[in-house]
């Protein structure tokens, strides 16, 4: 057994030791309690006598309160924004998914309440939280050659882990706006990582692994909001922000909008096509857009009228005619054309708010998918799905999982 994995099971067996712990105090309560209650159940009569002799003088003199009830503000049916802030502290709500790219079945969850990782395909989930000064978590990117180096972006800036039993370590030296949304690596040299921010907003580079970070891009708006971000296999970069639409780059320095075709500027999603990488694929508030030539033009892949609101994209690295669309309240969409028709694939989801869709490289037809419920997981391309995380816990997915199919446009 690998060094890593004995950490992870000795965790395990604390996290089992201490909720046996859990259940034996509960126990012990319960003996207490049953030993006072006989002493204490007549002097619990007296009191209630008490009470009702109280409540009846107030009612003769009429100082009782009226019967008509007001409702008090607190119980006022709270607005759609508080209720999405409320679930949003759920470590089920699943912003961002990165699968170790030497052993698939280690994967990181970044949530509102910290990273989450597995060592088994989501059959359990660990609490990896230590060192995070700020647990609100939106991105996760794993060192491409040394998979146990993991970044993690969020409120708190940018943090780095050797291993999965070390605590994290805030790397924000030179970071001026803390609040990094979206991380990315430099596929030839994963020393060089890219952060970008919201907020005070902003794109930060670092070349020494997140030792130091300086502000890049003097071309770009200022205190642009970055929402995504994707890199080529040769360094070219493109990055979007908030209803300004997307910028490409070839060296991180000068930046040149390329936003001709897109009919929305609100973008979540960038997807590069690994073999061909002059296909670009753009998710935004009003569907998905398309583009041959490296983003130079847009042409729009989802027909009218219903618009899938897209959060994710992800491409089949074996066949990179199949995309996938992850969508708000739209499930997941599938496409074996380049994007150009799509089917819903949303059997077994619990939750059709999905926020992001990851594959496992060595085989792509495995599938996880982050919602606001959990993470999903598909072993068939993505045809069927099971719930695969409840933190903290082992879900039973399969007796559990919830049929949920919308109408196809």
């Amino acid at each position: 057994m690998e060094n890593g994995e004995w950490r992870m099971e000795s965790r395990l067996s604390y996290a089992c030791r201490d909720k046996q712990a859990g259940s034996y105090a509960i126990y012990l309560s319960c003996v207490w309690a049953d030993r006072i209650k006989y002493q204490g159940c007549i002097e619990i009569m007296k009191r209630l006598c008490f009470f009702a002799a109280f409540i009846s003088i107030l009612l003769l003199i009429g100082c009782a309160p009226e019967s008509k009830e007001k409702p008090l503000p607190e119980e006022k049916e709270q607005d759609a924004g508080h209720k999405e802030k409320a679930a949003a502290l759920s470590p089920d709500w699943i912003y961002s998914l990165a699968i170790n790219p030497v052993d698939s079945k280690i994967l990181y969850a970044a949530t509102p309440a910290g990273v989450y990782v597995t060592i088994d395909g989501g059959g359990f989930w660990c609490e990896m939280t230590e060192g995070l000064t700020n647990l609100n978590i939106s991105t996760i990117a794993i060192h491409p050659q040394h998979p146990d180096i993991v970044y993690a972006g969020g409120d708190g800036g940018v943090f780095k882990s050797i291993s999965m039993d070390t605590a994290w370590e805030e790397i924000n030296n030179g970071l001026s706006s803390p609040m990094v949304k979206v991380l990315a690596m430099d596929p030839k040299n994963p020393e060089i990582i890219y952060a970008g921010c919201v907020g005070d907003g902003g794109l930060f580079r670092s070349r020494n692994g997140g030792g130091s970070w300086s502000k890049i891009g003097v071309n770009l708006p200022a205190n642009l909001q970055v929402m995504a971000m994707a890199i080529t296999k040769d360094s070219h970069l493109y990055v979007s922000g908030w209803q300004q639409g997307i910028f490409e780059s070839r060296d991180g320095e000068k930046w040149e909008k390329r936003n001709n075709g897109l009919e929305s500027l609100l973008i979540r999603a960038i997807a590069i096509n690994p073999i061909h990488p002059e296909i670009l694929y753009v998710g935004t508030q009003d569907g998905v857009f398309g583009s041959i030539n490296g983003g130079k033009t847009w042409k729009r892949l989802t027909k009218p009228p219903n618009q899938p609101r897209v959060w994710t994209i992800a491409i089949d690295p074996s066949a990179t005619n199949v995309v996938y669309l992850g969508a708000w309240l739209s499930g997941i969409l599938y496409s074996n054309n380049f994007g150009e028709g799509w089917e819903r694939r949303n059997q077994g989801l619990v939750n059709t708010c999905v926020h992001c869709l990851v594959m496992d490289s060595n085989n792509p037809g495995v599938m996880y998918a982050g919602t606001e419920e959990g993470v999903q997981k598909s072993l068939d391309s993505g045809l069927t799905w099971t719930l695969r995380g409840g933190f903290g816990k082992t879900e039973s997915p399969q007796s559990e999982a919830e049929f949920v199919e919308e109408r196809s446009e």
